[in-house]
């Protein structure tokens, strides 16, 4: 019987959403539920406070104290415990040593013996954390896990293979710590297997996001010890495509196996003076430590460690289900049948369904139209309310992140639920114009005229022919020619991600070539989409948590190509959407969406950032406050106080082009760097310098600035060479030195015997100057991440 009721159509509809809700729920981290694995909770929350009680970046006496801290722990268990004191070079995988960068890293290294299998098995984090924030994510969940994984393996029978407990230092300010360790720790030679524990945010499931090239029995074995395993093959194939790093970039590129793990909700958190224990969610910590023992464990003892395989195929088919797994071979022929599928199913839709190539010519135009028309829009709210405003504000958007995702995906898909409907009767001239408005509005409200023209006038041409109305069948049609672009396009570039463009296909192509008259029902076509809504899904938000929060477009593009693809059950909700369930459904995503802005703010759980700091000129014998926020607070006012004046930063960091807000400040007892000749050489025409570097403020982060003139030839810090690039973009070369020791490094440079080199130096200590200190913050005011904010900053010129 044919199921043409409103009633069917509206259950259609809250099948969607019901179906969408259950995919989310695979993204809830579950939480301990007998008194043992309570217990670790209560273990692993123990570790993470014991951490993360301060910030304690590189080369700060907080890090230090937490290495000690570690050191005691593992030779509390009985392992053997030594902590690598070394200075690196930073030298990156993928970009080399562009970037002049030193640091001196205390990487803390336990090894529980194995009884003789080859190769070492080694259980990663990093136990510093930023300048700004304290690090119970970042990485205080990933130091607990390893910190629980030794627990469980001394306690344990021995393992048969080696185990290396190894928390690095430095991770925060160049992955320094694992560079140390894999380039120069005698025991890295020996390491076959890596597992890394990483966070960004403080909430969400452990996600197993990374993994080493040849994988495919690498991920059997992790599917097999993982007591809630939770992996995709597209998130590998994503991210060793982007920039991003921890520090398995480092064992990667060493050549050893690996398997990244991190948790990324609550990205508000992330490298944020919130990034606190009362914070971290109990579900991502437990999830963190529960993979960490049982996957040591399982690995340690596994006699089988021949990995070398072909890439693999991998996901979650259901929420809590474990993996499905099979081979690049594999996805390539489930891929291919699927495009010969679909090419026989769109015949068979011009046969039995009349489709014609001018209709699906016309549904292809409504296609593309909807998603410019969803990504302009977006993108266009996104620059009107970030891209123009003072940097703090990111803050408040982010406060609010998770009410706006959802007002964003109520807009759209209202929006894509009246879209279709509208376009199988055809677009009133009313409605096209209306549209083209909305989008030109948008444009210059987020100030983007030209982008704003250009997309109308594209939009414009596609919206045209669908004044004349579009069958359901060409809209399938159309949505499925698209997906089986997309699916060639990934067969072509990363098969192993083609999985989320095969499966949720086939059974939509298997009904059409069956039984091509379902599609014209309401329940064949509902249970057809179940593959599609269950794995893009839970994909959609963690792309929006992963690159998107700042920047929706692109997670609401792949909610209007979801769309497309369940358009036959959308469509069948056709008379129910023109009573204005549609456009319902959109209102209610503009309430939440003005709701949340107008609920945008500050508060202790959501702080403003502000960045104020000290600065001691000794140039010019000058202290002052400062601050570089475009519109400072009103704490950062009272400090400054009426005789505040602008100042360029460039007087501190050359070739910066912001202004700094300062004011005169008390004065405090410090010292500025002392960089003092030892030895000086000529011979033929150079000039060989040997210069003794130190901070006595036990700066934590310097920056030196040298003339880029061509006159240095060579450089070394601490014995180490530190290349000279062979363009610079401005007049001066920059070096930042991290974690400088107490009594300073040795520097020599060779240059050409001209006149005296010109040395600026700015040092940062992470903390305010002896008996000087602003007022305490108000509760609702942080200090602001990636900036100078809450140091003291010593500046000094010399002539050497």
């Amino acid at each position: 019987m044919r199921s043409n009721s409103g009633r069917d159509a509206g259950l259609a509809v809250f099948g969607l959403a019901a179906i969408t809700w259950y995919a989310l729920s695979a993204l809830s981290p579950t939480l301990p539920r007998n008194p043992e694995d309570r217990a670790l909770l209560e273990r692993l929350r123990a570790h993470v406070a014991e951490l993360a009680v301060e910030p304690h970046p590189l080369g700060s006496t907080a890090n230090r104290t937490q290495r000690d801290r570690l050191v005691s722990y593992f030779q509390e268990l009985g392992l053997e415990t030594r902590v690598q004191r070394t200075s690196v070079v930073y030298d990156h995988p993928r970009r080399g040593t562009s970037s002049s960068r030193v640091a001196w890293v205390e990487n803390v290294i336990a090894r529980l013996p194995g009884s003789g299998a080859p190769g070492t098995l080694a259980v990663m984090s990093h136990y510093d954390s930023v300048a700004y924030g304290p690090g119970a994510g970042d990485a205080g969940a990933g130091v607990a896990a390893v910190k629980e994984a030794a627990r469980e393996l001394k306690l344990g029978p021995p393992p048969r293979h080696d185990v290396l407990f190894v928390l690095t230092d430095g991770e925060e300010v160049g992955l320094f710590g694992a560079q140390a360790f894999f380039d120069q720790h005698p025991l890295a030679a020996n390491v076959a297997l890596v597992l890394n524990f990483e966070a960004r945010g403080s909430s969400g499931p452990a996600y197993m996001f990374e993994t080493s090239p040849g994988n495919a029995k690498l991920v059997a074995a992790y599917a097999a010890a993982s007591p809630r395993p939770l992996a995709n093959s597209m998130s590998y194939e994503v991210y060793r495509r982007m920039p991003n790093d921890t520090d398995l970039t480092i064992a990667k590129a060493a050549g050893k196996h690996a398997l990244n793990f991190a948790f990324i909700d609550d990205y508000p958190d992330y490298h944020a003076a919130t990034d606190t224990p009362a914070n971290l969610d109990d579900g991502s910590l437990y999830h963190h430590g529960i993979q960490a023992s049982a996957l040591a464990r399982h690995f340690a003892a596994l006699d089988d460690w021949n990995f070398d395989a072909g890439d693999a195929t991998y996901f979650n088919p259901l929420p809590g289900v474990g993996l499905i797994r099979y081979g690049e071979s594999t996805a390539l022929l489930i891929g291919l049948l699927t495009l010969v599928a679909g090419l026989a199913a769109l015949w068979r839709l011009r046969r039995t369904q009349r489709v014609g190539f001018g209709g699906l010519l016309r549904a292809l135009a409504a296609a593309v139209a909807l998603v410019l028309l969803v990504d302009g829009a977006f993108g266009s709210f996104i620059a009107a309310r970030l891209d123009a405003a003072p940097r703090w504000h990111y803050w408040a958007y982010l406060s609010r992140h998770h009410d706006y995702l959802l007002g964003f995906v109520l807009l759209a898909g209202g929006f894509t639920v009246w879209f279709l409907a509208a376009a199988v009767r055809g677009l009133s001239w009313t409605a096209i114009v209306v549209l083209l408005l909305i989008e030109i509005g948008l444009g210059l409200w987020g100030e983007r005229p030209a982008y704003a023209l250009l997309l109308a006038a594209i939009a414009g041409a596609l919206l045209w022919p669908l004044r004349k109305p579009i069958a359901a069948a060409e809209f399938a049609a159309a949505g499925w020619l698209i997906w089986l672009l997309l699916l060639g396009g990934l067969l072509w570039a990363a098969p192993n991600a083609s999985f989320l463009i095969a499966w949720p296909l086939l059974p939509l192509l298997a009904l059409a070539l069956c039984w091509p008259q379902a599609l014209e029902r309401t329940w064949p076509p509902l249970l057809a989409t179940l593959p599609a809504l269950v794995l893009w899904t839970p994909l959609i938000y963690t792309v929006y948590l992963g690159i998107g929060i700042g920047a929706p477009q692109l997670p609401l593009a792949a909610l209007a190509l979801l769309a497309l693809l369940v358009a036959p059950v959308l469509l069948r909700a056709g008379r129910w959407a023109r009573g204005g369930a549609g456009l319902g459904i959109s209102a209610a995503g503009l309430v939440v969406i003005a709701t949340a802005w107008i609920n945008e703010g500050f508060d202790p759980r959501h702080p403003r950032p502000s960045e104020l700091f000290y600065v001691f000129d000794a140039a010019l014998g000058e202290r002052y406050w400062a601050s570089g926020d475009s519109e400072p607070s009103d704490w950062i006012l009272s400090v400054l106080g009426n005789d505040r004046r602008p100042a360029p930063l460039s007087a501190l960091l050359p070739g910066a082009e912001r202004e700094m807000l300062t004011a005169i400040a008390p004065p405090a007892d410090l010292n500025a760097a002392a960089i003092e000749l030892v030895d000086q050489r000529r011979n033929a025409g150079t000039r060989t310098l040997r210069l003794r570097l130190a901070s006595p403020e036990r700066a934590e982060y310097i920056n030196l600035w040298l003339p880029a003139d061509g006159r240095i030839r060579a450089a070394a810090v601490n014995g180490r060479e530190l290349p000279v690039p062979e363009e610079l973009d401005g007049p001066l070369w920059r070096w930042r030195l991290y974690g400088l020791p107490p009594d300073g490094t040795e520097i020599e440079l060779e240059l050409a015997d001209t006149d005296p080199l010109p040395v600026r130096i700015t040092e940062l200590a992470y903390r305010w100057p002896p008996g000087v200190a602003p007022p305490p913050r108000p509760a609702d005011s942080m200090r602001a991440p990636y900036s100078w904010s809450d140091a003291t900053v010593i500046h000094s010129r010399h002539a050497l």
